[in-house]
């Protein structure tokens, strides 16, 4: 599956790349 995740920087301002959410693929 996938994990899509953003967080907040140290001026509380929302990081999600540039527009584009981070991602993790994740394989089993």
């Amino acid at each position: 599956g996938q994990f899509n995740f953003c967080f907040k920087d140290s001026a509380n301002n929302w990081d999600n790349n540039n527009g584009l959410n981070w991602s993790y693929t994740i394989r089993r």
